[in-house]
């Protein structure tokens, strides 16, 4: 009788649909895991859930093979349940779907997504406004050279290392400032992701005569890569909704490095890294030949990793068939390095950067905002006083300010909000989350 007498069908269209979002959680509110958006942020089931075989035994999977996996599963498993809209299945009705698909408009921004608890699950909590958008869309923080804090005077210097030679460095005591201008990140990989970091920066040494022979380095040693690894699969098994984009773009090993070739690492080093990513990340792998897809076509695979790798892919410089998941960094990323030791000319050489845009989103676009030391910025906080930048960490907090009233479109300078920013890299993510907070929220207004 309630709904005979009303005299608005839009607005008894309305309380329908309102039926069917709250329906779960009237019907089962323990089920509902409480998020910035409610019941209408749907989780997806665990990757390590549905291919524990496959992914131990660091078994690859083709996106020809996909399909036929899915359906394997299908027919296999019985049918899970999940929280929120997806548990009404078949019953949902067209109207519902429409509702969810308005919901960046009418929820507006969620409350607490970007608060510091909630950033390591940012991706699946912001699923209402980035399912829609490409990955190349998707506004991400970077971490610049991710696996350095590991960085000490304890460590070597690695042979192709910059600058004078090691010994003249550590006979002059000079080796703990050294450590100073290369620690790029405080914090280890999983800390950076839990922090809201998706794009990581890794450079590699192949040292065979060492244990480990693979490390992630920058003038020195840093941390053993397996144990890099682990960390990133830890994240990915605790939250399954991430994507991670590790960006191989630095490679050394001795007597392969020269000044006439650049950084170079021989087959045998490739053959081993390449053998690692395959045991410790598997299925969580995602093909090149699988392209830049929307969020919500990659979270219905079990794709989690783009792997971006600087080197040529054929057999010989592998040492073995490449692999699929293999993005040939050429190709794929769109980065400059700046080579800035002043904030003004960092912002400058980013200005016209970021005027060109990224058209399309063919492409990742890595925007580097971080300053480089050289010679005279080195010796400067060295010899000087007050407030002379003393390590990268104090350079990555001049660039905060300036970065942060170009995202907010305040300072004076062009505002970089609506400009369509992909990856923002940045040094000491750390101490500088509100500005990673700043990029995630783009976000919410694109």
């Amino acid at each position: 009788h309630f709904f005979a007498v009303l005299p608005c069908t839009c607005f008894r269209q309305c309380l329908f649909d309102a039926w069917f979002v709250l329906f779960p959680m009237i019907a089962d509110p323990v089920s509902v895991t409480p998020s910035p958006v409610g019941i209408l942020a749907v989780p997806i089931p665990a990757v390590e859930d549905e291919v524990p075989d496959a992914f131990e035994s660091g078994a690859g999977l083709k996106a020809s093979e996909l399909s036929e996996s899915q359906e394997n599963q299908t027919e296999l498993r019985p049918p899970q349940k999940v929280d929120g809209l997806q548990s009404l299945g078949p019953w949902l009705p067209s109207a519902g779907s429409n509702l969810l698909s308005l919901l960046p408009t009418l929820l507006g921004p969620p409350p607490t997504a970007l608060q510091s608890g909630a950033l390591a699950g940012w991706m699946g909590l912001l699923r209402p406004w980035l399912g829609r958008k490409v990955l190349s869309q998707v506004a991400l923080v970077g971490a610049h050279d991710a696996a350095t804090h590991e960085l000490s005077l304890a460590k070597e210097f690695v042979p192709c290392h910059n600058g004078p030679p090691a010994p003249v460095i550590e006979a002059l005591l000079l080796k703990h400032h050294a450590v100073r201008w290369s620690v790029a990140q405080s914090v280890g990989v999983r800390q950076q992701l839990e922090l809201g970091v998706r794009y990581l920066d890794l450079r590699v040494i192949y040292s065979p005569d060492r244990t480990p022979s693979l490390e992630t380095c920058h003038g020195l040693y840093s941390s053993d890569v397996q144990a890099v690894l682990a960390d990133i699969q830890g994240f990915l098994r605790a939250h399954p909704s991430e994507i991670v984009l590790l960006d191989f773009m630095q490679f050394h090993q001795s007597g392969h490095c020269r000044k006439d070739v650049g950084h170079r690492m021989g087959s045998a080093g490739h053959f081993a890294l390449l053998g690692l990513l395959e045991r410790q990340l598997g299925l969580w792998l995602m093909p090149c030949d699988f392209g830049i897809q929307s969020l919500g076509q990659v979270w219905e695979t079990p794709y989690r990793v783009v792997v971006l790798y600087d080197t040529s892919l054929d057999e010989v410089t592998l040492g073995r068939v490449p692999p699929p998941w293999l993005w040939h960094r050429d190709s794929w990323v769109r980065s400059h390095w700046k080579n800035q030791a002043d904030v003004p000319g960092l912002l400058d050489a980013l200005d016209d950067e970021v005027s060109s845009g990224n058209p399309h989103g063919l492409r990742f676009w890595v925007l580097q905002g971080v300053l480089t030391p050289v010679a005279h910025s080195v010796l400067k906080g060295f010899f000087g006083a007050g407030r002379c930048a003393r390590s990268l960490l104090d350079f990555s907090r001049k660039v905060q300010g300036p970065l942060l009233g170009r995202l907010r479109g305040a300072g004076g300078g062009p505002s970089w909000a609506a400009a369509g920013l992909n990856v923002v890299m940045l040094d000491h993510c750390q101490d500088n989350l509100e500005l990673v907070r700043e990029v995630i929220s783009l976000n919410l207004r694109t």
